[in-house]
């Protein structure tokens, strides 16, 4: 039997897009603001080191938040969950391994196995893959009882 796509995480935020563009908009006010300071207190340079370096801090903050979650994935099959995240991270579940599902606040959705176990927030359609989930476990018990 092929192995069939049932369900795809969706997976989106108003808070963290919110959050990276703040932090890429705060980084040059806070350069100009450490520029203004060094010049005014005529401290040869320091204050704007500090600045750039927090700038930098802030950028690198926001693109990383923002890559950590445009990489994540749920993909639910009739055989197994597959699990991706950021630096080539995956986990395979199989559906006859699946102890627990779960969802939590802010849109998570969880899943576990004896050896391991996952939650991402922020899933659109969460109860989708919950259900899709519990359904092809339930399917698994029956078959075996």
């Amino acid at each position: 039997m092929e192995e069939k796509v049932l369900v795809k995480g969706i997976f989106k935020s108003k808070l963290m897009s919110t959050l990276t563009t703040i932090m890429f908009v705060l980084a040059p006010i806070l350069l100009v603001a450490f520029i203004a300071i060094d010049i005014e207190q005529y401290m040869d340079g320091a204050m704007i080191v500090t600045g750039v370096l927090l700038a930098g801090l802030l950028v690198l903050g926001a693109i990383i938040i923002r890559k950590m979650f445009k990489k994540r994935e749920v993909i639910v099959t009739n055989k197994r969950v597959i699990v991706k995240g950021i630096l080539k991270f995956r986990k395979d579940f199989p559906i006859e391994k699946i102890t627990e599902v779960s969802t939590c606040w802010f849109n998570g959705i969880g899943c576990a196995s004896p050896s391991s176990k996952f939650k991402y927030h922020f899933c659109i359609n969460k109860m989708e893959i919950f259900d899709t989930i519990a359904a092809e476990t339930l399917q698994r018990d029956s078959k075996y009882q």
